[in-house]
């Protein structure tokens, strides 16, 4: 508490000095979070794909696909391919869909970070002030 200032009695009726709050926000930095890393298209496919669901639609599509390979009649050949067709076409469309809600889940997220007031009511060099949040250092108030 005495390192960063804060034991003084008049610093609750005067605040920091402009001076001495830009000496702490370069010593302290500035004040907010670090951004999680955005994810890529290939992560959030991965993300969509990788659970035990697909994987048995996966193993499926093998099946039927090795069953297609190795019919002896063109009518199982056609059944089985058909039915590698639609296993692929599930699994492209709900991975397809779930992208494109977490997309939207995601730029929602970022309009309402945006919205969200960025502003404090602080007491520097005697007065009320408005800063910016991440301008906010040690020992404001």
């Amino acid at each position: 508490i005495n390192e960063l200032g804060l034991a003084s009695a008049d610093l609750l009726r005067v605040g920091l000095s402009s001076a001495e709050a830009q000496r702490r926000l370069e010593k302290y930095g500035h004040n907010k979070l670090t951004e999680k890393e955005k994810t890529t298209l290939l992560q959030r496919i991965w993300a969509q794909v990788a659970n035990v669901l697909v994987g048995i639609l996966a193993v499926v599509a093998i099946v039927a696909a090795i069953k297609a390979a190795t019919a002896d009649n063109s009518e199982d050949r056609v059944t089985n391919l058909i039915e590698v067709g639609l296993i692929v076409f599930v699994i492209t469309t709900n991975t397809t869909i779930g992208i494109i809600q977490e997309g939207s889940a995601e730029a929602a997220a970022d309009a309402l970070k945006a919205m969200l007031s960025s502003d404090a009511l602080l007491v520097r060099d005697g007065k009320d002030v408005k800063v910016p949040a991440d301008e906010i250092v040690p020992g404001d108030v």
